[in-house]
Parts: C-alpha cells; sequence; structure tokens
C-alpha cells in the first residue's frame, strides 16, 4: 500500500516549477522545508493532508504501528524522488 501511495503522490500539488528556481526566487516552499527537498517534503505533507480528511481516510483500519510504518515508508519513497541527491 505504501509503494502505491507513494507512487500516485510523489507529484501531488506539484507548483510546475524546479526547486532551483523555487530556491532562487525565494518562494514561501522554500523557506518552509529550509531549501531541502522542498518539493519531495510538500508532496509528502499534501498527501497526509490529503489523507487526514475523513473521505480519503484510507488507514482508518490500520493499527497505530502499522500507520507509523505505512507514513514512514510513503515519506521515504517520496523524498528518494529528489533527483538533486
Amino acid at each position: 500500500l505504501s509503494l502505491i501511495v507513494a507512487t500516485l503522490c510523489h507529484d501531488v500539488g506539484h507548483p510546475g516549477r524546479n526547486a532551483s528556481f523555487l530556491i532562487n526566487a525565494r518562494s514561501d516552499l522554500s523557506i518552509l522545508y529550509n531549501d531541502a527537498a522542498i518539493l519531495e517534503n510538500m508532496h509528502s505533507a499534501v498527501t497526509f493532508q490529503s489523507l487526514a480528511q475523513d473521505r480519503c481516510d484510507i488507514l482508518r483500519n490500520l493499527s497505530k504501528e502499522e500507520t507509523k510504518t505505512f507514513r514512514s515508508n510513503v515519506i521515504k519513497l517520496i523524498l528518494e524522488t529528489d533527483m538533486s541527491r
């Protein structure tokens, strides 16, 4: 499930500009994420903001530990899409 969600959400909310552009423009995202994997961190955050909504809560039947593992895996997978690393 983690891999499917990460695959579907790895570019969710993409602003259409690359990280270098956002950093050079001193965008809100670059400031929020301290110029580090700003787009990937944003994609992860938007993913979990969406999953927190009742109509999107596909995690409701997971235990606390399963949810923690799922979240960790999705974040790691999305962060691995940062091509600048």
